[in-house]
């Protein structure tokens, strides 16, 4: 009976770290998407169904924490999005305008991806998040060199013609902003895992990555990471340098950039864009927020949020990027166009949850989850569907609070005496602000 206790336990270990490197590595980073772009494989989907594949006989092994499961506050926000979604999707098959059948194609494929997001909480919720957040620190390094090398070399990792934000650097998500985000919230992830040499390291890459994504909302968040642990004093005084040397570069580089670019780039509009969108952090500090691009999401917001007044209980069920000439590029007024106030809640829900269930607090009273997460929400609308935020969210909500995982008797201090505890906390208090030595 031990024999085979130990081979079921070593059966266990084994598969799960198979599930979580191939969620990490693979799913994660957005290859399947990359690699089917560039014809590497038929078709992207998939590796979404290997990963179904191998996620259901593990969901089967450990039916005993299915009732746990299922009573977490975020497994009950995963099952009703899949309810709003399949509601939207039986309503829009209903409408009496005519639909295209791409339109109902994307709704199809964006509920079968939700059965997704169940499955990466429940696999966080069994394992423990320690072992993703291990898995994730290769990743950490590798989005950003794959984002830099995109700047510089687009026709190796882009094909042409598969360009969204032509000109901007896009890694392996075929989107800037969602590279730029991809970047800040895996940093985010894993930055407590890391040495103060490495979390420097890799501060400067993820700086230098989201620069070459040209996402403003991205390095303005990535400003903010670093004075927030700044604030915090979980990195060393002279930490203020990096920022401060990141602006100074950004804003300095307006000299020579536009003929930097036009060596790089041979449209002439790819490159006036990304040099506004240089410009922008200069002319905020000058003449005020002067943006083409900003005014032109500003004037769509707008239409949308109008629209969304007509229909405020239960929504157009259309996304607006289908009615008008794109989204609104806010991801509560898009939900609220689409769903209703259902889609309100869902997102302000999120909110809560990020802010309430994460034990990462900086300034004491909010998660930096619950703060990138709102600010990003300003300027992003498909925050919902990404396998990389898939993850994020599993992991805050719900790994650093599962009884099952390994690391829940250090997170609770479960059979550790009182002063085994305080020693602990006087460890902790050392390795947290005794920065001097370690850096001399």
């Amino acid at each position: 009976m031990s024999n085979l206790a130990t081979i079921r336990k070593s059966v266990y270990f084994l598969y799960s770290w198979i599930l979580v490197l191939y969620t990490s590595l693979i799913l994660y980073p957005n290859f399947p998407l990359f690699l089917g772009v560039h014809g590497f494989v038929p078709n992207a989907a998939i590796f979404d169904s290997v990963f179904v594949a191998m996620a259901l006989p593990f969901v089967l092994f450990t039916s005993s924490h299915w009732l746990r499961f299922v009573a977490k506050p975020y497994a009950i926000w995963c099952f009703a999005l899949l309810a709003i979604l399949a509601w939207n999707y039986w309503r829009i098959n209903n409408l009496d305008a005519v639909i295209d059948l791409s339109e109902i194609a994307s709704q199809q494929n964006r509920l079968q991806r939700t059965v997704l997001l169940g499955l990466y909480a429940y696999l966080v919720f069994v394992i423990g998040s320690q072992k993703f957040v291990k898995a994730l620190i290769p990743v950490v390094f590798v989005l950003p060199l794959l984002t830099i090398l995109d700047f510089f070399q687009p026709e190796l990792m882009n094909p042409i013609g598969a360009l969204s934000d032509a000109g901007r650097a896009e890694g392996t998500f075929l989107n800037a902003n969602m590279a730029a985000e991809a970047i800040l919230f895996t940093m985010l992830l894993t930055y407590r895992q890391l040495t103060p040499y490495l979390l420097v390291i890799v501060f400067l890459l993820g700086g230098l990555g989201i620069i070459a994504t040209f996402s403003r909302a991205g390095l303005a968040a990535w400003v903010m990471f670093c004075m927030l642990l700044l604030i915090s004093r979980s990195v060393p005084r002279w930490f203020f340098l990096l920022p401060i040397s990141m602006i100074i570069f950004y804003s300095s580089i307006i000299i020579y950039i536009e003929e930097v670019l036009s060596s790089l780039f041979d449209n002439k509009g790819q490159v006036a864009n990304m040099v506004d969108r240089i410009s922008f952090f200069v002319d905020v500090g000058t003449t005020g927020v002067q943006d083409d691009s900003g005014e032109g999401r500003t004037e769509i917001a707008k239409e949308v949020f109008q629209a969304s007044l007509q229909k405020p209980i239960f929504g157009h069920a259309r996304p607006a990027e289908d009615v008008f000439e794109s989204a609104a590029h806010n991801l509560t007024i898009d939900h609220w166009y689409t769903f209703g106030i259902a889609g309100v809640l869902l997102c302000f829900s999120m909110a809560y949850l990020l802010n309430r269930e994460s034990n990462n607090r900086i300034l004491g009273r909010f998660s930096p989850e619950m703060l990138f997460f709102v600010w990003f929400s300003l300027f992003e609308h498909v925050m919902f569907e990404p396998n990389f935020y898939f993850l994020f969210f599993a992991i805050t909500l719900l790994g650093n609070q599962d009884k099952n995982s390994q690391n829940y008797s250090k997170a609770h201090n479960v059979g550790v005496t009182k002063k085994k505890r305080k020693r602990s906390t006087r460890r902790r208090s050392k390795i947290k602000h005794g920065w001097k030595g370690r850096f001399g």
